[in-house]
């Protein structure tokens, strides 16, 4: 897929991936040199990222999303903002997340992928 109406599709897929448990789409869907910010400040590479989501570090129940923002770049580039409820568990233990998010895609070769995500605490 590319183009910036897209963007917003490729995010739901993405959600619906970490729910899954789907690696295999989640590695489709990130950059190579994506860089993944977590919301407790964690930083990991997108290869990082993938490696511990396989490995079962930690694993989503369930991630929602609400007051979606889509901001256009020139070239292929698009930035949602978003805000991001999640219940995950890290290590088998129960986490709810609540952060607002900035997520970076663009194209590159034709296809568009993630290539940076931020989340912040929403206290």
């Amino acid at each position: 897929m590319t183009g910036h109406d897209d963007v917003p599709e490729l995010d739901r897929r993405r959600r619906r991936a970490l729910v899954a448990g789907d690696v295999a789409a989640l590695r489709d869907l990130l950059d190579p040199a994506c860089r993944y910010v977590h919301a407790n400040g964690r930083v990991q590479s997108g290869a990082d990222y993938l490696d511990a989501f396989e490995a079962g570090v930690f694993r989503y129940a369930s991630v929602e999303t609400d007051e979606l923002t889509v901001t256009e770049l020139a070239g292929a580039t698009t930035v949602l903002g978003f805000r991001q409820r999640s219940v995950l568990y890290i290590g088998g233990a129960r986490t709810d997340s609540h952060a607002s998010c900035t997520a970076v895609w663009s194209a590159r070769d034709g296809t568009t992928r993630l290539v940076a995500f931020h989340a912040t605490p929403v206290t």
